[in-house]
């Protein structure tokens, strides 16, 4: 298996999260090999990894490029720990988001509603909670 060279820079493309929870490198950031097979995470600079299925699933080679921005930065904290409530309501957001965007074909960044217009969608929406939250109630 080949290994990870001093100097190659790694983006990674799906956060690589251990087992215990803690974040070690977040989607998006580039990392630059420190040493063979040592590629900084968010919690340990020296950290080992190895060219396995697992770091091709969330790893990608760049070629080495002086402008990016190497995320190799220490961490206030001890470790990152990703809460998987906020993680699934992010989600959740996004997925609505997507489906807003494919229904109405723009998106909250729209100017043509006026002040009363969003305070009048956000009263309806409300108003649809409380519905659904006394169907809830009734089917104690």
């Amino acid at each position: 298996m080949k290994s990870i060279k001093k100097g190659q820079q790694y983006r990674c493309i799906k956060d690589y999260i251990m087992n215990d929870g803690t974040l070690a490198y977040k989607s998006g950031w580039t990392y630059e090999a420190t040493g063979k097979n040592t590629l900084p995470s968010l919690f340990d600079p020296t950290h080992q990894m190895d060219k396995s299925d697992d770091f091709k699933d969330h790893f990608k080679r760049v070629k080495n490029n002086p402008e990016a921005y190497i995320q190799n930065i220490p961490v206030i904290f001890d470790t990152v720990k990703v809460d998987s409530v906020v993680e699934s309501v992010i989600k959740k957001f996004k997925s609505r988001s997507d489906v807003g965007i494919k229904k109405y074909g723009t998106t909250l960044d729209r100017n043509d509603i006026n002040f009363d217009g969003w305070a009048e969608h956000l009263q309806q929406e409300l108003m649809d909670g409380i519905l659904y939250l006394e169907r809830l109630r009734n089917e104690k």
